[in-house]
């Protein structure tokens, strides 16, 4: 296996640890969100598949597989236009903020030719 950077290697775990702890909220609430309803057929897609989704490029990241890398950068592109909807809401500014800037570093570490060359 050739060698993963540091960076890819965190952002890997950061897609797997989010996508577990997102499958183990939905789990968790599940008796809560069922209570007097059955949940429409697009929030338990977007609840079981997207984490689903993100465990995939997880591992496809470590792998150092490209379309793990396009992926990614399809879905932090995404992730970034989402967070500056919210700065334009101004709710929750600062977390809106935080999240702009995290998402950005992610974006431009993996778009640096020394990383992005590093995924075939």
């Amino acid at each position: 296996m050739k060698d993963v950077p540091t960076g890819v290697r965190i952002i890997a775990c950061l897609c797997i640890a989010s996508s577990v702890l997102m499958l183990m909220m939905l789990v968790f609430s599940w008796p809560a969100l069922t209570k007097d309803h059955e949940p429409p057929i697009t929030f338990l897609v977007a609840t079981v598949v997207f984490p689903l989704l993100l465990i995939w490029v997880g591992v496809g990241l470590y792998q150092l597989r490209r379309w793990a890398w396009w992926i990614a950068m399809v879905l932090i592109t995404l992730s970034l236009l989402a967070d500056l909807l919210g700065l334009r809401s101004g709710s929750g500014l600062l977390v809106a903020l935080l999240k702009l800037v995290l998402r950005g570093l992610i974006l431009w570490y993996l778009w640096k030719p020394s990383t992005r060359t590093r995924f075939k």
